[in-house]
């Protein structure tokens, strides 16, 4: 019974570590390899996304505000412009408030 039990673990991780090999890049996939079981891989993995998330929702917000006015650009389209790039934050759940969002328009103004 308990050797039946093994057996089952055993298949069920060889699907998760072939499921991982085929749906992962082989550059991600193997730069992990070696840290065990199939969970510890995916764990690994998501661990080092997440940073790298967090560092790129950090710097898309901070590329938003200090966005400037074009000189000679038409001011409605860079308002529109401005307004993109909050809704694009917005969709990413990047949190700006109502009064940095504010501000930012008024200093974008000419």
């Amino acid at each position: 019974a308990e050797q039946t039990a093994i057996d089952g673990w055993q298949e069920k991780e060889d699907l998760a570590r072939y499921l991982l090999t085929q749906k992962l890049p082989d550059i991600t996939f193997m730069k992990h390899r070696r840290k065990g079981t199939a969970a510890a891989i995916w764990n690994a993995i998501t661990q080092e996304f997440a940073q790298k998330s967090m560092l790129l929702r950090a710097n898309l917000r901070t590329q938003f505000l200090n966005m400037r006015y074009t000189p000679g650009a038409n001011l409605h389209t860079e308002l529109d412009r401005l307004q993109v790039k909050y809704e694009d934050l917005m969709t990413m759940d990047i949190i700006v408030s109502d009064t940095e969002y504010a501000s930012l328009v008024i200093n974008f103004l000419p």
